[in-house]
């Protein structure tokens, strides 16, 4: 039987006693609700999707925000390092120069 908003049909359910019997529930079927749960459920993938695509950009900034942090930190470092080394090999410079002179 078809109706305004969709098809009605008949269903048989069991009933729990001791005797079986069926017993006939007329309900409606909307045509439509395949494709709203259809819709719901890609609604959901791209939504479970979209959270996972934002919390993978999160991590990427903060990796990205500790790498930039710790790669500075290193530079500061290897700067004052080199700075130490030009020291030294400026002092064994001037020492080498004067024990020349001297001898």
């Amino acid at each position: 039987i078809n109706a305004e908003y969709g098809e009605i049909a008949i269903i048989k359910k069991k009933k729990k006693q001791k005797k079986m019997s069926y017993v006939a529930s007329i309900i409606c079927v909307n045509p439509y609700s395949e494709a709203v749960q259809n819709d719901w459920d890609n609604r959901q993938i791209t939504q479970t999707l979209s959270m996972q695509v934002r919390r993978l950009a999160l991590f990427l900034n903060k990796f990205d925000s500790a790498t930039r942090e710790q790669m500075a930190l290193i530079n500061e470092k290897l700067v004052h390092l080199e700075r130490q080394v030009f020291y030294i090999e400026a002092v064994i410079g001037n020492s080498n120069n004067h024990s020349n002179l001297g001898a």
